[in-house]
């Protein structure tokens, strides 16, 4: 049986980041690049993903990192959170028990942030299934910075359903 473990740990390890690099999806890579204009790996080893207390991993049985992910505050709206999302080629094999396992996941998120956003790449289509199978919405399209490229939004809201 394949078992999958959520590691809790501050912070982007860089162990965990050497895990992703050596297996990233190239649609995780561009996508990360086209809204940033900065390589994945930099962002991720120097902390500049802002999520802080949620960042978190998940771990193969063989404690192979095989996605990160995260949310930060929307700087205007403080009841928004932003997320993020790198993953592995493994991680695209194993889509169903990941699914699961941020479902649990999505309880800890919203506790802080009743609505949460995530931009996708265009190019993303896995991203944009993912975000659809955990219960967000695609909002709609628009061209973000800094290559000007096309990106969907799709967010999320508390079961509380809290209107923000």
């Amino acid at each position: 049986m394949h078992v999958l473990t959520l590691d809790p740990r501050r912070g982007c390890y860089d162990r965990f980041v050497v895990d992703i690099m050596g297996d990233v999806r190239q649609a995780d890579l561009e996508e990360w690049f086209m809204g940033t204009g900065l390589m994945t790996h930099k962002l991720l080893l120097e902390g500049r993903t802002g999520a802080g207390d949620l960042t978190r991993a998940l771990v193969n049985e063989h404690g192979k990192c095989l996605c990160m992910w995260g949310v930060f505050p929307d700087e205007d709206r403080s009841n928004v959170g932003r997320l993020w999302l790198i993953a592995t080629n493994e991680a695209a094999n194993r889509g169903k028990a990941i699914h699961k396992l941020w479902r649990r996941e999505l309880k800890v998120l919203h506790a802080k942030y009743p609505k949460l956003e995530a931009w996708s790449y265009h190019k993303n289509t896995l991203h944009h299934k993912w975000l659809r199978v955990i219960g967000f919405e695609l909002m709609g399209s628009g061209k973000r910075w800094p290559f000007l490229q096309e990106f969907h939004l799709f967010m999320r809201y508390s079961a509380e359903g809290t209107d923000v």
